[in-house]
């Protein structure tokens, strides 16, 4: 694998949350790369801890300075988070099987053994 080229390109008319998602496609596919690469090593996963360290704090910099450039009320983010997913939180860590959906319980529920259904002799 050589070295890892932007495939991102920004154009003035696009729209914002559009141009955000390429952003992120585009960082998230080249550090992935070097993910993969530097877990490869002790040494080359110390130089990828580093660099992710460093460029950490370059970014943080870089966002402070646009909100003081911008004026205190400045927003610069867009709202990423999506609507309309529902998170589960009452699936139980404990629990030793997989929970069931709501199709398996009621299938479940409605199944008579053949027992009941037989009739008795008189």
């Amino acid at each position: 694998m050589g070295a890892i080229g932007s495939s991102y390109e920004i154009k003035e008319d696009d729209d914002p949350k559009a141009c955000l998602a390429l952003r992120y496609q585009d960082l998230s596919r080249s550090y992935t790369h070097i993910v993969t690469r530097a877990s490869k090593t002790e040494r080359a996963y110390k130089v990828a801890r580093e660099g992710f360290k460093r460029v950490w704090n370059d970014v943080n910099a870089c966002l402070r300075e646009e909100r003081v450039e911008g004026g205190e009320n400045a927003t610069t983010e867009i709202n990423t988070t999506v609507k309309g997913i529902k998170i589960n939180n009452k699936i139980a860590c404990n629990s030793s099987s997989r929970p069931k959906n709501a199709l398996k319980k009621t299938r479940k529920k409605s199944k008579v053994s053949k027992k009941n259904l037989s009739t008795p002799e008189v």
